[in-house]
Parts: structure tokens; sequence; C-alpha cells
């Protein structure tokens, strides 16, 4: 079954932020490949990075401390202090069109990866994916 995820189009016309998307794999694992599935031509990040959290950070928000709206669409600001932030970038896009994106890195150690919208490249000012997957 597919999931779906879309950031808040008028979050992006209002604040020109980042918006993310973040896994948490609820263990560290080793990681070195994800998949990102976009909504085609309508709603997808051209520019974005994936990044992992350091092993035993309690990162909980993006590198430009920005807001995300959580699955119940309920605004919550993931910048309050629980510990020290630690996000490392392992993947930068700058040219994304929309399709399957499978990108390849060395493997880390993580239990949280994230990927970060940092431009809008689809016909809307929203950043939509149907599956983010995670692999070793």
């Amino acid at each position: 079954s597919l999931t779906y995820w879309a950031s808040d189009p008028l979050q992006a016309m209002t604040s020109p932020s980042a918006q993310w998307l973040r896994v948490d794999l609820t263990r560290v694992t080793i990681v070195s490949r994800v998949q990102l599935h976009w909504q085609g031509d309508v709603a997808f990040a051209s520019v974005y990075q994936i990044q992992t959290d350091a092993p035993g950070s309690a990162a909980r928000t993006p590198a430009d401390g920005s807001k995300q709206q959580e699955h119940n669409s309920e605004e919550v600001d993931l910048t309050e202090e629980l510990g020290e932030d630690v996000w490392n970038t392992v993947v930068s896009v700058e040219d994304g069109d929309g399709s399957w994106d499978v990108l390849k890195f060395s493997a880390v150690q993580c239990r949280r990866v994230q990927v970060v919208c940092t431009q809008a490249g689809g016909s809307t000012l929203q950043y939509a994916v149907y599956s983010f997957d995670v692999y070793e």
C-alpha cells in the first residue's frame, strides 16, 4: 500500500522556509539508499537534501530549524530543546524532475532519515511524496 505526504501549500506561499518529511526507523540502522516516489510533474522538489541524524543525537528539527506539519495537519514547533540537533546531509539534489528517485550514498548509521525540500519544481508550490523508502 502507498502512503501519501504533501506539504502545506499555504505555508509555502507565506513562508519560504524548507519543508520536510522524516522517517523514524525506531533503532539505529545502517542506511545507504533511499527511494522517493514524487507526485509527478504536479508537486515535487527540484532541489532537496537527504539527511540522516547522528547516532545518539536527539535530532528533532531540520538543519534549517523549520516547522513541519504533522500527519494530523496541526502545526508543531520542532525547535524545542530536546538535546543536540545533529543532521548530516548525505545527498544533495539540484535537478529533481518529479519521477522516481533512487539515491545511493556511503553507508551511515542512523535512526532517522529525512528529505528536506527547498525548491518546488512542479506546477504548484507544494511538495508531495507517495512513498519514501529507506534501505540498507
